[in-house]
């Protein structure tokens, strides 16, 4: 028998498991059911006697435990940024840190091609950089061993995170093709001024392209072209994406269409104006001379007035209106008087009116002033003698009701409130069909496509359609406009053409009988700000406007029978918009004023169409 003072409890529990783990590998060797099932017993009587030595059958010894005793925080975060939200440029790194409290961890996620993408993570709390090509979430697992038991049995957790990559399409380059001039006589020059920016890379080529040829230029440096055809230069950019990794190669472009006028050259010069003007009122009197009067010159609101001589090509001053006016409208009365409305001196809008009298050749106050101040309003002829005027800005309070209209009575001299407009209307036109009706087309300030009849029968009944009933309004136009020109035909059509809107080269027939809209082709360029005249042989003669960059040279006809014509017009000598074009009795029109652009001063010259 052993001395406890050899063999601690420890020592014999040990040897005694050694002995049974012996026996129980020997009888591991037998072949028999019984002989394995017996060795089973015995290895588990092994793993006990060992779990008792090691201490598990208590005092003194050692215990086998699981240090943790909960499941692994865990999280997966950017870092780096200041908004771990924000998006990022393709291929562009990301940093992701991965923090768990223990555990084997690894970073899972799909990548373009919808394949799955693994990183092993050495240890928390170090970032790891991605390179995502599309908006991607990022996957954290961890595995664990069960906390609640000392037997293999392994767990997991996850946490993730999303990166997001911006679209390159939010950031363009800029790119502009300006030309002095988009008509021009054949045989004349006109100069292309590119300018182009990109933050986002390099541009590696810039070229302008006439259809033909490519010619390398640089941002801010004009060049020099002389077309012999109607042509559209286009500025090309290439250019690289280095937003992205890898940059990726792109292209830009822009157009400008300049129309070459083969015709008879430019039009005759008329006499100089005594002041250089534009935004004034032209009116043709029963004398068969031109009153002009108001506008800008140089940034002064003017009162001055002056008379246009046909027979002579000469000006001369008349009396100046008691009151400057710009954005002011002119009517000429039933008793050969000019009405003039509104407008705005400089300071403030206007709610007063004066008289002309081409008689005397002096201005007079209206008997009473106007209800409302109103500018850049349209004034209409009624069939009574009456004038309508409607539309425009209202105010100066900004709490006035811009629907709101009034009517100029000739004999009281007096105003009174009209019809309201169904809709608020500027930029808008005004026209008096041969039935004594009024059309409004155009809005610059709601539906540019909504057109609407007004039915005045005298004295004062004013009736608007049932805009409820679809066959009673006018309809839609086809394309919305404002700023663009109408003019009533022989047929008792009503031509409406350009126009700010989505087609300022297109053109519209409203026909009264049918109340409908029709097509009538398209200008050789877009337009707006532009005049239109009907000449006595029932041609409609379009001339200047703006392009959206340049105030315009260039004429076009149209003809009720045969549609546009361009090719065989002259040319202004001084691209306008915003101008005037008077029928003489001479069957010639008169053309003045110009459009004011940054920079520009007025013009004091005039020119004379013939036809």
């Amino acid at each position: 028998m052993c001395s406890r003072s050899r063999f601690s409890k420890k020592t014999v529990s040990t040897y005694f498991a050694h002995g049974i783990l012996h026996m129980a590998l020997h009888a591991l060797n037998f072949q028999s059911p019984h002989a394995a099932h017996q060795a089973w017993r015995l290895l588990i009587a092994c793993a006990f006697g060992l779990l008792t030595a090691c201490g598990g059958g208590g005092g003194g010894g050692s215990t086998i435990s699981n240090p943790n005793t909960s499941p692994p925080t865990v999280s997966l975060t950017r870092t780096g940024v200041a908004d771990p939200a924000a998006g990022i440029y393709s291929g562009n790194p990301a940093f992701l840190m991965p923090s768990y409290t223990y555990g084997a961890a690894q970073i899972s996620w799909t990548d373009a091609a919808g394949a799955t993408q693994t990183l092993q993570v050495t240890s928390t709390g170090t970032p790891v950089q991605v390179n995502p090509t599309q908006t991607t979430t990022y996957t954290l697992t961890v595995l664990y061993q069960d906390p609640s038991t000392i037997q293999p049995k392994q767990l997991s957790t996850t946490a993730s995170a999303t990166v997001t990559i911006k679209p390159t399409e939010t950031l363009l380059p800029s790119a502009v093709l300006s030309p002095s001039a988009s008509t021009v006589a054949l045989g004349s020059s006109v100069t292309l001024t590119p300018t182009f920016e990109w933050t986002g890379g390099t541009i590696t080529k810039s070229v302008v392209n006439d259809g033909t040829n490519d010619i390398a230029v640089s941002s801010g440096t004009p060049i020099v072209v002389t077309p012999s055809q109607n042509t559209t230069y286009t500025l090309k950019l290439e250019y690289l994406d280095q937003r992205v990794i890898p940059a990726l190669a792109k292209t830009a472009q822009v157009a400008q269409a300049i129309i070459v006028n083969v015709g008879a050259g430019k039009l005759g010069l008329g006499g100089n104006l005594n002041t250089a003007r534009s935004n004034h009122i032209a009116v043709l009197l029963p004398n068969n001379l031109v009153l002009v009067s108001g506008g800008v010159s140089n940034s002064v609101t003017l009162k001055s007035s002056e008379l246009y001589d046909p027979v002579k090509n000469t000006w001369v001053a008349t009396a100046d209106m008691g009151t400057a006016r710009t954005g002011h409208s002119a009517i000429l009365l039933n008793n050969g008087k000019v009405l003039v409305t509104g407008g705005f001196d400089g300071k403030t809008a206007l709610k007063t009116a004066e008289i002309y009298d081409p008689a005397s050749g002096i201005w007079t106050a209206t008997t009473g002033p106007m209800t409302y101040s109103h500018r850049y309003h349209t004034s209409t002829s009624l069939a009574d003698g009456k004038v309508l005027i409607a539309g425009g800005v209202l105010g100066p309070a900004i709490n006035v009701d811009p629907k709101l209209t009034e009517v100029y009575d000739p004999i009281l001299g007096t105003f009174a409130a009209g019809p309201s407009l169904p809709e608020p209307r500027q930029g808008h036109t005004s026209t008096v069909l041969q039935n004594g009706k009024v059309l409004f087309v155009g809005n610059s300030n709601g539906d540019a496509t909504a057109a609407r009849i007004l039915t005045y029968t005298a004295p004062d009944t004013f009736v608007w359609p049932d805009l409820a009933d679809p066959a009673e309004p006018t309809g839609s136009l086809t394309y919305g406009r404002w700023n663009h020109s109408a003019t009533l035909l022989a047929s008792g059509k009503v031509l409406v053409a350009g126009g700010f809107g989505s087609d300022p080269k297109s053109a519209e027939l409203y026909d009264p009988a049918t109340n409908t809209w029709t097509a009538a082709g398209t200008m050789s360029i877009g337009r707006a700000l532009h005049t239109s005249t009907l000449l006595r042989n029932g041609k409609v003669l379009i001339i200047g406007g703006y392009d959206g960059l340049n105030a315009i040279s260039s004429i076009e006809l149209y003809d009720p029978t045969l549609g546009w014509s361009s090719a065989t017009q002259k040319v202004l000598n001084t691209p306008r918009a915003s101008h005037t074009s008077v029928l003489l009795s001479n069957d010639n029109v008169l053309v003045l004023g110009t459009y004011l652009q940054s920079g520009d001063l007025a013009s004091n010259s005039t020119e004379v169409w013939a036809p």
